[in-house]
């Protein structure tokens, strides 16, 4: 949702720039920049790597960016303006991760309007991450995708409540996943008021 032509402008025209992650809304755009890292030249790109072990696994993350941008076209309304006029990067982030008994990878796309700074820039797609990990915690722990409040300020109310008990349950240390001890608390009032910080 978030990498839309009207979005991008408005972060850029507010002074600020903007990481876009590539996904099914473009694909033409996901497919040409795709194919562009696959043909690019070596001296054309940056390129980071980083190896991280811990929580019963191996992490391997390859970023790879470059500022050669003039060939992306327009869109079909007009071929002659860029589709994204702001971009100055492009981005390929390659994560391989390795369990004791099975070993996935992804790769990603992104656009940016910040300068060609691959630590910077793989940074930022690393600290997207956080925010993604935490909507998909309200996903699967809390529903938040579920409710349907329509009027007035009950979407937000809630969405406000739910990152709230979110935090609560995540600052106790007790052992288990954040669905198990949401759970956990909705059945034992012992553990409810330790997880409210009242006990």
């Amino acid at each position: 949702m978030g990498c839309q032509v009207e979005i991008a402008g408005k972060i850029v025209a507010h002074g600020a720039g903007f990481v876009l992650a590539l996904k099914g809304n473009h694909p033409s755009f996901e497919a040409a920049v795709k194919s562009y890292f696959y043909s690019a030249p070596p001296e054309e790109l940056a390129t980071r790597s980083v190896v991280e072990k811990g929580h019963g696994r191996i992490e391997t993350r390859i970023a790879s960016a470059s500022n050669v941008v003039d060939w992306i076209k327009g869109a079909k309304s007009d071929p002659h303006q860029p589709r994204f006029p702001n971009i100055k990067t492009l981005l390929r982030m390659v994560n391989r991760t390795e369990y004791k008994d099975k070993c996935t990878t992804g790769t990603r796309y992104f656009i940016s309007s910040a300068p060609l700074d691959i630590d910077r820039l793989a940074d930022a797609v690393r600290g997207h991450w956080g925010v993604e990990s935490i909507h998909w915690l309200l996903d699967v722990a809390f529903h938040d995708d579920l409710p349907r409040y329509r009027s007035g300020h009950g979407s937000k109310n809630m969405a406000t409540l739910r990152r709230f008990a979110l935090g609560l349950v995540r600052a106790n240390k007790t052992e288990g996943s954040v669905k198990t001890r949401r759970k956990s608390a909705g059945w034992n009032p012992h553990f409810l008021l330790e997880i409210l910080q009242i006990k």
